[in-house]
């Protein structure tokens, strides 16, 4: 029985509609975060589903999540959406499944160079405020990101850090190979934060299984996608046991309306939309219609689009390697845009791609 002065976790609502039945696997992952189980419902569960082989770490993963999320006080089972309420710093965060929860601001790391200048840019967000980073297999530089986040001197579950399935690594073994390679590189024990970069056709479906795997064994706490429009997230929903947490892709004023079918599927699913390129790679920045929200809060265009963005309820990943940038990027909790400056920048869609298109990929 749990005692008074414990919270408690109750897995049965806990979505892992086939490994919640190892009753030991939860209460090790409950005792690992001081949390007391309340019921485990050993009698739904099949023989078949008791005897997976990572049924007991996804138990484990599962009732560390909900624990953690108890010891701070909210409801851990609670399937009500949060009223929304305005960041007040870039630490601030949003829910994902499973009780995680992500950082609104994060620095994106895209293009950023191998070495000191990666590892600069890093702690220098993380001094500004920040507490997530956005890396990827491709963008070679998880080892200068894993350095920064030792260089900072933060604990590693005060940063929430994400990284990406690379195009060439798709397919089930190699989907979980390349995943540790990244662990290994970011010289992290667990990933916050793992995405398929892109919907690399044909073996799509079977890369998607590792990804479950790789959260059922708690080696990630959440997964999700990258660049995945309309057509591409159906097919997902069609076939997914667990359902991404985040969908990540190009997103601002200039393409935000052209990519509203996207933005309610995602918002329809739970599934938390994230905004890369958000500064339109700078070639918006000039707008005259930013300008003038711009000059009226005394802002820079930067800054209206980032708490445009925010406003929104998007996750927004603006990239920079000057401390400066970084640290501007972040100064956006201060200011609100009325209804009117909201619907100005709503207003400027033109469909811009700046980066890739994936609305051509099968």
């Amino acid at each position: 029985m749990p005692t008074s002065d414990r919270p408690t976790v109750d897995v049965a609502y806990s979505g892992y509609r086939h490994t919640v039945g190892i009753a030991e696997a939860v209460v090790r992952g409950a005792a690992d975060v001081g949390a007391d189980v309340v019921s485990v419902p050993v009698d739904t569960v099949t023989e078949e589903q008791w005897a997976q082989p990572d049924a007991a770490g996804a138990c484990i993963g599962t009732a560390r999540n909900l624990g953690a999320r108890a010891q701070k006080g909210h409801n851990a089972m609670s399937t009500t959406p949060e009223p929304h309420r305005a960041p007040t710093g870039p630490a601030d965060t949003l829910p994902l499944r499973d009780a995680v929860r992500i950082p609104v601001l994060g620095l994106g790391v895209f293009r950023s160079p191998a070495g000191r200048a990666t590892q600069q840019a890093v702690t220098a967000a993380l001094d500004a405020g920040y507490r997530h980073i956005d890396t990827a297999a491709v963008y070679g530089n998880e080892v200068d990101v894993g350095q920064g986040l030792r260089d900072s001197g933060l604990d590693r579950d005060q940063v929430f850090v994400t990284t990406k399935l690379w195009n060439a690594d798709h397919g089930y073994q190699s989907a979980l190979d390349a995943f540790e390679r990244s662990r290994r590189l970011l010289g992290v024990d667990h990933i916050d934060l793992y995405l398929v970069h892109w919907p690399v056709p044909g073996i799509r479906q079977e890369t998607w299984r590792a990804m479950e795997h790789l959260l059922e064994t708690g080696k990630a706490r959440a997964i999700g996608v990258s660049n995945y429009m309309t057509h591409h997230l159906e097919e997902l929903l069609g076939h997914a046991q667990h359902l991404p947490s985040v969908n990540q892709f190009e997103l601002s004023p200039y393409n935000y309306r052209s990519r509203a079918d996207v933005i309610d599927l995602s918002r329809k699913n739970g599934i938390q939309v994230e905004a890369y390129s958000p500064l339109t790679k700078g070639r918006k920045l000039d707008d005259p219609p930013l300008v003038r929200i711009a000059d009226a809060h005394r802002r820079s265009t930067a800054q209206v689009l980032i708490r445009w963005a925010l406003q929104h309820e998007l996750v927004v990943l603006p990239k920079s390697t000057h401390a400066d940038r970084i640290a501007g990027n972040a100064d956006v909790f201060d200011f609100t845009l009325t209804d009117d400056e909201m619907e100005t920048p709503d207003a400027l869609d033109e469909n811009l791609v700046t980066a890739w298109d994936p609305t051509t990929t099968p």
